[in-house]
């Protein structure tokens, strides 16, 4: 790897960007709709082998898929779980880490950490939710199986848009 040489004391050079991503979500047969806004900086290394995002996100869902998770039926309800009619509104807020380093041209590793909060969903008073939080993360490798022939050179259209980074 070789490094260029700091051009008046600035740092090496990182892509950075914020940016905002969403995800609208339809379940087939009638289960319902989401929608997911999330907010996500990330940093990407010269030569893009390595990759870091974080981000903080919502979860609104309608009524269906609501009912799906913290509905319950009249037919099921009990002493300890009464009926319960879920309604539209916020599911979860989010925060996440993530990054990816490229191992070979077709092989990267991956790591990525989320944290889920259910305080102040739209649903929180059913007794089915029995946690306000929760953590998931995951390791893994990405193998890229094929590759377009047709795909552009990004490190060439970098350059010809920002020539005062080279």
């Amino acid at each position: 790897m070789t490094r260029r040489p700091l051009r008046r004391g600035r740092a090496p050079a990182r892509h950075g960007a914020i940016r905002c991503r969403y995800r609208f979500c339809a379940v087939l047969a009638g289960h319902g709709a989401t929608f997911e806004p999330r907010l996500v900086y990330a940093l990407q290394g010269e030569q893009q082998a390595w990759h870091v995002d974080a981000s903080a996100g919502a979860v609104l869902g309608n009524a269906a898929i609501n009912d799906d998770f913290y509905g319950v039926s009249p037919a099921f309800a009990t002493g300890q779980r009464p009926a319960y009619a879920a309604k539209s509104g916020l599911m979860l807020t989010c925060l996440g880490l993530g990054g990816s380093y490229r191992l070979q041209p077709d092989w990267r590793a991956f790591a990525f950490l989320r944290y889920d909060n259910y305080t102040g969903a739209a649903n929180s008073a059913t007794t089915l939710l029995r946690q306000n939080s929760g953590t998931s993360a995951g390791i893994g490798l990405l193998w890229t199986w094929q590759r377009s022939d047709n795909l552009p050179d990004m490190l060439a259209i970098r350059a010809i848009k920002n020539p005062a980074n080279q």
